[in-house]
């Protein structure tokens, strides 16, 4: 298990400077989702049983999800397939660390179904749990809507 650690380590520092070099954004979403996982799976893997570093890891997992589509902003790159919703990973990451970067990874996260690059049950799902993380209050109306989609593709509505 250490030796697995080790590597996902080194391989998740190889990723990290990757992302980190300026990479333009339509090449750094496939990059930057296996860089959660593998700090995901760091955490997982702790040999201790330490929390601080279990969420750190979660943390960075959550952080590297909130830096890819704040890059696809900046550079304009609106129809990049991983900004698609249903990449939950992360957001679940971030809600159980306790970090308030959810609300920001639902904030950033894509609105609407991306045909072809997500199945539409997996977005409403999705979508709705990114509407429930609005601290301020959630929007019922959406949450129902969410609900409803959800229903109506798994009734054989749309695919």
């Amino acid at each position: 298990m250490q030796q697995t650690s080790e590597e996902l380590a080194a391989y998740a520092r190889t990723l990290a400077e990757l992302a980190s070099t300026q990479v333009p954004s339509q090449h750094l979403g496939g990059i930057c989702r296996k860089l959660s996982q593998h700090y995901r799976a760091l955490g997982i893997l702790l040999r201790e049983a330490d929390v601080n570093r279990f969420f750190h890891w979660l943390i960075q997992s959550a952080l590297t999800r909130r830096y890819f589509p704040e890059r696809c902003q900046s550079d304009e790159n609106f129809s990049s397939p991983y900004r698609r919703a249903n990449l939950v990973g992360p957001f679940f990451d971030a809600v159980a660390a306790t970090q308030n970067m959810a609300r920001k990874i639902a904030t950033l996260s894509a609105k609407t179904h991306l045909a072809g690059e997500e199945y539409e049950d997996d977005f409403a799902y999705a979508h709705f749990l990114h509407l429930l993380v609005d601290f301020v209050g959630p929007d019922k109306a959406a949450l129902v809507a969410a609900l409803d989609q959800f229903e109506e593709v798994l009734d054989g509505g749309s695919g």
